[in-house]
């Protein structure tokens, strides 16, 4: 098989190591559980917009970016660009007495369109529904299979969408030549593991997660009688523990995710036949800045260990913060962990942080033309492990501009953890992460703020 790295001469592209894990779930199971899940972003757009702008729009991204057009065969080890692939803007009017149950109406729907799920060989693995509620006012609700888009690239469409949008609205240019970011940033990931580099630091970096735990020490108390679908819990922190957790990031340098598996430690710590249990986080594996505006599914669930219980917090976030860094160098990597696979003792988990800026409706703010665009944000990125955690980071007027609030989220499918356990692992969660902060000086033990909870 030979890629091309740009150009339309392209026909075929190498399939990463996170969409051969989610096509090799799918051939297994069916699309169940989370393999329902797609990623789904909403603009809430209110004033004057012809739809036909959106939709003109719609069709230059499909143009742009190959990934929009790409078909995956289930049992097959690359994904084929189509040239005829068109996404068409559908259209609907949300019924409702009045504005707000409209409006709550339309957010259902898009909350629905989170579980429907594509058939991988007919592209697009895209839709896009506009949601009539007012006479200029309707939500587009946008929704991509996992196959061809993560967190980085959804934030990367809106705002061309929205750009190109605009211009169009008011008789301006937009770029006309297809993007080769994707299908060079595929190639490269490709050449890389195959390199003799490449292979010399993944070979070190399994040495080094060998005898790591692959699941935590915990019982899913999965809900039996519930055999599809998947469950997602949130718990926003006080917003005294998110202004200690800022002021501790500070103070340690550690950053939210380093602090983050630092609390979760501390969960596993009661556990001493279990050293070093390690989880996955996605890491976006853009390099280079052709590689940040490469439109496609790039990021990849990577093993990260965490701290052993014995370490100060202090030494535990240092020494978490020293893991992700190691773990940045081998970010193409396949992840040793299960993905999507169920039974075994213990939970597999993979823990992410999202800045403000990925999702939160404040930092997104714009126009298209007289059109006041917000981007609202629905969908986490699941990573096939039996619980997903999610530190977001949510701006809020009650905090200074120095602070930000904490939401924790849980993702996870009912047959592996039950709705109940969910809530209650966040919750433990964020009594961890308040611990930490109460620790003036960081000096107990993991082990030791584990019996003080």
């Amino acid at each position: 098989m030979s890629v091309a790295p740009t150009g339309h001469s392209l026909v075929s592209v190498p399939n990463s190591p996170s969409q051969l894990a989610r096509l090799a779930a799918i051939r297994r199971h069916g699309a169940v559980g989370l393999l329902r899940h797609v990623y789904t972003v909403v603009l809430d757009i209110e004033g004057p917009l012809d739809d036909g702008v959106l939709s003109a729009a719609l069709a230059h991204l499909v143009v742009r970016h190959p990934v929009l057009r790409a078909a995956f065969h289930l049992d097959g080890h690359e994904h084929r660009i189509q040239s005829d692939a068109q996404l068409p803007l559908r259209r609907r009017v949300v019924a409702g007495n009045s504005m707000e149950q409209r409006l709550a109406r339309a957010l259902d729907l898009a909350y629905e369109d989170q579980g429907r799920p594509f058939t991988p060989d007919t592209a697009p693995l895209a839709r896009a529904t506009v949601l009539g509620i007012d006479r200029e006012r309707r939500l587009l609700v946008l929704s991509f299979d996992h196959l061809i888009m993560d967190a980085w690239s959804a934030g990367t469409v809106v705002d061309e969408l929205i750009m190109t949008a605009d211009r169009l609205s008011t008789g301006d240019t937009v770029p006309a030549e297809p993007s080769s970011a994707y299908l060079d940033a595929r190639h490269t990931a490709e050449r890389w593991l195959r390199s003799p580099a490449g292979r010399a630091l993944c070979a070190e970096r399994r040495r080094t997660l060998a005898g790591c735990a692959e699941r935590l020490p915990f019982d899913g108390a999965p809900d039996a009688a519930i055999t599809d679908g998947f469950s997602t819990a949130n718990l926003a922190l006080p917003a005294a523990v998110s202004i200690r957790l800022t002021d501790l990031q500070r103070r340690t340098r550690g950053g939210l995710l380093a602090i983050g598996l630092t609390a979760l430690s501390i969960l596993a710590a009661a556990d001493r036949g279990r050293q070093h249990p390690m989880v996955c986080s996605s890491f976006a594996c853009r390099e280079t800045v052709a590689e940040e505006s490469a439109v496609g599914c790039l990021s990849n669930p990577v093993a990260v260990r965490l701290p052993e219980p014995t370490l100060t917090g202090l030494e535990a976030i240092r020494w978490s913060r020293q893991e992700l860094i190691e773990v940045l160098s081998v970010q193409r990597m396949p992840s040793p962990a299960q993905a999507y696979r169920r039974g075994g003792d213990g939970l597999s988990a993979s823990v992410q942080y999202l800045p403000a800026a990925l999702v939160s409706a404040e930092h997104r703010a714009s126009r298209i033309g007289r059109a006041r665009v917000r981007l609202c944000p629905l969908s986490t990125c699941p990573t096939g492990a039996d619980v997903d955690l999610f530190m977001l980071e949510r701006p809020a007027a009650t905090y200074s501009a120095a602070h930000r609030g904490l939401v924790l989220t849980a993702m996870a499918e009912p047959v592996r953890v039950g709705s109940a356990r969910l809530d209650a692992l966040l919750r433990e969660w964020g009594a961890a992460l308040n611990r930490l902060t109460l620790d003036a000086e960081l000096t107990q033990t993991l082990r030791v703020s584990a019996r003080r909870l």
